[in-house]
């Protein structure tokens, strides 16, 4: 009879431990997901991304996290919730900057900044002869007009165009709601289009006095894109994919402007 009754008494404690291991655990995983919620939620309300653009892979990564926070929290056995909290924090929170430093895109010089179709921006008294002369006589007559997917949208959307006359540097210009842009005068000239969802891979556009070119492209959502966004990565989620290209002319003016 005693035995039973210390045995009872033992049973109590024995519980309230587990009750606080899985207390430990929940708040630690609480702070090891706290900094991709507050990401995302950002994110949302500068409708940088929208919900459905990303997979169930997202939940993997918030779930990596919160097994991290938890087991960290687990570890460490802090008696205080706020404490615990910022236990759980850490772990997720250092892997995401490391994440994000490792995938941030490289910073190049820009020659133009979202330039608007039919902007006159370009430095017409630069390079050899023929280029100087090939920039005077175009005055924008050399287009590309994209069309994207719905889902993907024209809001911030911009073309990136780089070429051995370019060096190192891109010219970046913003594409208009009709999705057209002026096609800057160099030959050999390359073309990445880029939203706040989406992103295609570089693709040569020809240049050419009074013509168009039209890229029509269909959008590849990436499998793994809510999982790297989880956990802190710089990832697009959709890849753009170039379905169809044709080039045709435009009509001539009478005279060139003056």
């Amino acid at each position: 009879m005693p035995n039973k009754s210390a045995s009872s008494r033992r049973q109590p404690a024995a519980t309230d431990t587990k009750h606080l291991g899985g207390t430990l655990f929940a708040v630690g995983a609480f702070g090891g997901i706290a900094p991709t919620l507050l990401r995302f939620a950002i994110d949302l309300s500068q409708q940088r991304i929208t919900v459905a653009a990303f997979n169930l892979s997202v939940l993997v990564g918030v779930a990596l996290f919160g097994f991290l926070g938890g087991g960290m929290a687990a570890i460490w056995r802090e008696s205080d919730l706020k404490k615990v909290f910022y236990i759980g924090l850490g772990l997720p929170s250092l892997l995401t900057v490391l994440s994000s430093s490792a995938t941030a895109p490289k910073l190049v010089p820009s020659t133009i900044a979202y330039v608007q179709p039919g902007a006159k921006t370009q430095s017409f008294n630069e390079g050899t002869e023929q280029a100087q002369l090939r920039r005077i006589g175009s005055f924008g007559t050399s287009r590309l007009k994209v069309i994207l997917p719905t889902e993907i949208g024209y809001a911030n959307a911009v073309a990136i165009f780089t070429g051995p006359e370019l060096g190192e540097s891109e010219d970046i210009r913003s594409l208009g709601t009709d999705g057209e842009v002026v096609i800057p005068p160099y030959e050999g000239l390359s073309v990445r289009i880029v939203t706040p969802l989406a992103g295609s891979a570089a693709l040569t556009v020809p240049w050419g006095n009074y013509q168009i070119t039209e890229m029509k492209f269909t959008a590849s959502k990436n499998a793994w894109a809510g999982f790297l966004y989880a956990i802190g990565a710089h990832t697009k989620a959709y890849d753009l994919v170039l379905e169809s290209s044709k080039t045709t002319a435009l009509p001539k003016p009478d005279h060139l402007p003056v």
